[in-house]
């Protein structure tokens, strides 16, 4: 069982990251495009499944939940957040022992990787698939937080 405190430093993480990025639909961010602003929300909603893996794991002998409905049942967190910024469900693999999280981009088809890995895709592509391996960014868009627990 973890400790409180990093239970409630982890659920902490998952609340300030949706303020921050929900801040996105509320203020035109420099002009920005549409789809920095759906980056923006699928980064949100990642980082919240991604705290909500690791108190899985936690719980769990280090095993990773092998779907986000069981996730969002136990921890009893809005369906929203299990969606990207372009209202598509998040792609979500397991084995138990690895886990694979994606969003496919604006497109919503899976494309090869642009960035190095763990990197950040290129300016304004909106179409680059955001991806989070074990709790690691494998590629996440330019100019978007990337802070995960």
């Amino acid at each position: 069982m973890p400790r409180l405190p990093t239970i409630v430093s982890l659920m902490l993480m998952c609340t300030m990251s949706f303020v921050t990025y929900l801040g996105a639909y509320e203020v035109d961010e420099l002009g920005k495009n549409p789809g920095f602003k759906a980056q923006k929300l699928t980064v949100a909603s990642m980082i919240c499944i991604v705290v909500n893996v690791k108190l899985y794991a936690d719980e769990h002998a280090g095993k990773f939940p092998t779907s986000l409905p069981l996730l969002r049942d136990m921890y009893n967190f809005p369906d929203r957040s299990l969606n990207d910024g372009w209202d598509r469900a998040l792609y979500y693999y397991s084995t138990g022992d690895t886990y694979v999280l994606a969003s496919f981009g604006q497109s919503g088809e899976p494309d090869a990787q642009e960035s190095v890995a763990g990197g950040e895709s290129l300016k304004n592509n909106y179409e680059a698939d955001i991806v989070v391996i074990n709790g690691e960014w494998a590629q996440s868009p330019f100019g978007v937080g990337r802070s995960l627990p």
